[in-house]
């Protein structure tokens, strides 16, 4: 079927990368659903493209989670960086969920890429992170445990406890909190039930 690719091609996920960075965040959103999807399809029926389509996915995401916006810029160029930032760490979570074992041999390079995040200054980035950490943990417990849990529980506890003044538009609060629990949960051994 040509939409579902040759080689290392594929039309809908060349489109669905535009939407992803469209610099309405609904579109975002929307889009990543669409994406999640197909990667739950893509994986389910094992497409004989699976391996290329995913890594199409994965080079797509980590090209926008390492967009610079530390230097000074265009409003343009910047706000179109972030928005790449953003739709990226969205479909992270999607990868994370739908593609198996996929993203185990790439999880440290996401790990970093996410963890690079909790200083932006956006808040709606900031709050993606807050919501990717403890996916990241349910993925790999043993690895995120040893190496990343101590960043993200300090950068969780300063979102926790740190109000959001009215004109961030996002309170990362709440989210904060529950990202604590699942973090805690997600580190939870099943067999003995400790941290």
């Amino acid at each position: 079927h040509p939409t579902l690719g040759h080689g290392d091609s594929n039309e809908f996920l060349d489109h669905i990368f535009q939407a992803i960075r469209d610099p309405q965040p609904i579109v975002r959103a929307c889009a990543t659903d669409a994406l999640s999807q197909c990667l739950k399809i893509l994986v389910d029926r094992q497409h004989p493209s699976m391996t290329g389509l995913l890594c199409q996915v994965y080079s797509n995401v980590m090209n926008g989670l390492q967009e610079d916006t530390s230097k000074k810029r265009p409003w343009r160029e910047m706000s179109a960086a972030e928005a790449s930032q953003h739709g990226s760490l969205l479909a992270v979570a999607s990868m994370l969920e739908y593609t198996r074992d996929f993203m185990l041999p790439r999880f440290e390079e996401v790990c970093k890429a996410a963890l690079k995040m909790t200083t932006h200054s956006k808040a709606l980035i900031r709050l993606e992170v807050v919501r990717l950490l403890p996916r990241l943990a349910r993925r790999c417990p043993q690895v995120f445990g040893r190496r990343y849990l101590e960043d993200s529980l300090d950068f969780l506890m300063n979102s926790a406890s740190t109000p959001t003044g009215p004109r961030v538009g996002v309170d990362l609060q709440p989210f904060a909190y529950s990202s604590l629990g699942q973090l805690i949960l997600a580190m939870v051994d099943e067999e003995t039930g400790q941290v």
